[in-house]
């Protein structure tokens, strides 16, 4: 939102978009009652992309272009993340051996 000198009212009104599209789309909260931030999206982007790689993207180089570190996505993003079966089967190959 370029065209707004105010910062803060640029920021007020980004999450009164952001929360009226939820509320359209009953994804206020999500399914262990939390409300839904923009860090939400960012949280389910980067899940998003680890799980659809099926355990080949490099988590450090994620993190590098996310402008995160491997400790953040950790700690944050990743925490309650379960490993998918190709992640699994990709911790206990020997690189080439897929």
């Amino acid at each position: 939102m370029p065209e707004y000198a105010n910062r803060a009212a640029a920021v007020s009104t980004a999450r009164r978009n952001f929360n009226h599209v939820l509320d359209v789309a009953g994804l206020k909260y999500d399914s262990n009652g939390n409300a839904r931030s923009p860090y939400s999206l960012r949280r389910f982007a980067l899940q998003s992309r680890l799980r659809n790689s099926k355990g080949k993207v490099n988590i450090y180089w994620l993190a590098k272009n996310a402008g995160t570190s491997v400790e953040q996505q950790e700690r944050f993003y990743l925490k309650n993340m379960e490993l998918s079966a190709e992640q699994v089967e990709n911790l206990q190959t020997l690189g080439d051996d897929v």
